[in-house]
């Protein structure tokens, strides 16, 4: 009997164990899933897209023709990063904050003194 209940309790460790890093990895993947989709910025004519694949584009109008940068992007450590393709050494990073439901998102990058606000397209 008393073998029994220490199984029983190694068996009750170990799945706690295991689902704890299962419930670590959805939360990743669910902070990482706000970003899909286009979005608006607070600067006229700019916006962005965030693909599953961790690819961006930036759409831009300047004196009236239409420019696209790409990036590559993660979530990392809580701070939004992007990697131009053209460098991918130079990477840009910082934190953000969901707000609206997650239709909108703040982004500083402190040391370059940026701060973009994005709202979602519909």
């Amino acid at each position: 009997m008393k073998k029994s209940i220490v199984i029983i309790g190694i068996a009750f460790v170990l799945s706690a164990v295991v689902l704890s890093g299962c419930n670590e990895q959805s939360e990743d993947k669910e902070s990482t899933s706000k970003f899909i989709g286009t979005w608006e910025t607070d600067l006229e004519d700019e916006t962005w897209t965030f693909s599953e694949d961790m690819s961006a584009k930036r759409n831009y109008a300047l004196e009236g023709v239409i420019y696209a940068d790409y990036f590559n992007w993660e979530d990392k450590d809580g701070e939004l990063c992007i990697t131009t393709e053209t460098d991918p050494i130079a990477q840009r990073c910082g934190t953000y904050e969901f707000t609206n439901n997650s239709r909108s998102f703040s982004w500083t990058i402190a040391e370059a003194g940026i701060a973009l606000n994005f709202y979602k397209v519909e």
